[in-house]
């Protein structure tokens, strides 16, 4: 854990969720907006979480803890994401192989346990193009 921080912190990304090892909307536009200037076409993997179960019934920091689990399973997979809405996590021009890291992400997912993990579900959805997000 130490050392994904430490790789995550050494990218510079200082327009961040700290806790969250998420970037903010604010950068998400920024970056949205300058590969768009330089390839037209932008494909999106967009993932909407719904940890609000959790929070209702566990609290506010159970709540921050799946945001970060979540977080570490994008990062671990993708290398990173925007956080654009509460809820709503997307990566920018996943790659060709998107697949295989979207196969990774569902299996950490899946094999998630504990008192949280019945109340978290995870849906993903590859938006190619330019569709806006």
């Amino acid at each position: 854990m130490k050392k994904i921080y430490s790789e995550f912190k050494s990218r510079q990304y200082d327009k961040c969720y700290d806790l969250f090892l998420l970037l903010n909307k604010k950068t998400y536009e920024q970056h949205l907006k300058a590969l768009r200037k330089k390839y037209g076409k932008i494909s999106r993997l967009v993932f909407t979480i719904d940890y609000q179960p959790i929070t209702d019934y566990f609290g506010l920091r159970a709540g921050d803890e799946a945001i970060f689990a979540v977080s570490l399973a994008l990062f671990q997979c993708f290398g990173g994401a925007y956080r654009i809405k509460y809820n709503e996590f997307v990566i920018l021009n996943p790659g060709a192989d998107y697949e295989k890291h979207l196969e990774k992400f569902n299996k950490i997912i899946s094999n998630w346990h504990g008192v949280f993990a019945p109340y978290t579900k995870a849906s993903v959805v590859y938006a190619e193009g330019d569709s806006q997000v």
